[in-house]
């Protein structure tokens, strides 16, 4: 479903289309549910279209996402160093706190936006 917000463009992996105003200054990617191997083809695709769109930066917001593995994290990296050969940059917005120790374990904490994060979760 593609969702967009007053300042942003949102792509999602599960629906092609965008909606957004021309003047925006980031493309929002909204993962849900778990992200592993089974869908990082589309992760990436999704990611390399989120790119090319625009010159935009790009968020991903995982606010929605219960689990986090390493085929996900590799199209993360992927997408961080396209954006950086365009002068642009990637954050990861709203993880909550399982996913954001994988992010962590991985190097890539760096990449959090500062916003207010997700509320811990229960074992």
């Amino acid at each position: 479903m593609a969702l967009s917000e007053s300042w942003s463009k949102t792509v999602s992996p599960r629906d092609p289309e965008l909606v957004a105003p021309p003047e925006v200054s980031r493309t929002v990617v909204w993962l849900r549910g778990d992200q592993d191997l089974s869908n990082a083809a589309v992760l990436s695709e999704t990611m390399n279209r989120a790119i090319t769109l625009d010159e935009a930066d790009v968020v991903i917001d995982l606010s929605e996402v219960r689990f986090m593995g390493a085929a996900t994290i590799g199209a993360i990296v992927q997408a961080r160093e396209l954006l950086r050969a365009r002068a642009r940059t990637l954050a990861l917005r709203a993880p909550s706190a399982r996913t954001q120790r994988v992010v962590e374990l991985c190097g890539l904490a760096e990449l959090i936006d500062a916003a207010p994060r997700a509320l811990p979760e229960s074992a």
